[in-house]
């Protein structure tokens, strides 16, 4: 009896500490549907996580209503009141994914970007994320959130370089 006993516990003290070791072993990865608005996409090692970054929203991004066909996010890029020209502007279905559509679009001579968003047909509803990116593909401005319903098709997020 004594001999089982000791077997029994054996075998939970080894079932236990199984699970504790795959617990650390297995700790649960941040992904980036995890990622919070303003940090850096998982697919960007490089950049320190309290870096700040090259371009900053300039107040707070707008959305108004409009037709059903398209969903549509204008803005600008400046740098001390000057347009930024070529730089990179990256969408997708989620904070820091795969780009949507054929994006990054480039900021035109004025320093504006347009990033059209058609699902099926029709405009694009739910949540979509955008942040500028440079050369390298690696994140240089906050994640900016839209939420296209009905209510909102026409968005509007300006940035200011650092």
């Amino acid at each position: 009896m004594l001999l089982f006993l000791l077997s029994a516990a054996f075998f939970l003290l080894a079932c236990e500490t199984s699970a504790l070791v795959q617990g650390v072993l297995s700790a649960p990865t941040r992904t980036a549907a995890n990622t919070p608005q303003g940090a850096a996409p998982s697919r960007n090692p490089t950049r320190p996580p309290n870096a700040p970054f090259d371009f900053t929203p300039i107040g707070a991004p707008r959305c108004v209503a409009g037709n059903d066909s398209v969903s549509v996010v204008k803005g600008s890029l400046v740098n001390a009141g000057a347009p930024v020209v070529g730089q990179r502007v990256q969408a997708s279905s989620r904070p820091g994914g795969e780009a949507f559509g054929n994006a990054p679009v480039i900021s035109d001579d004025n320093g504006d970007f347009e990033l059209r968003f058609v699902c099926q047909g029709s405009a694009c509803n739910g949540s979509y994320w955008l942040w500028v990116i440079n050369e390298q593909d690696e994140q240089v401005s906050p994640l900016i959130e839209f939420i296209f319903d009905n209510q909102c098709r026409r968005g509007t997020v300006n940035f200011s370089a650092r």
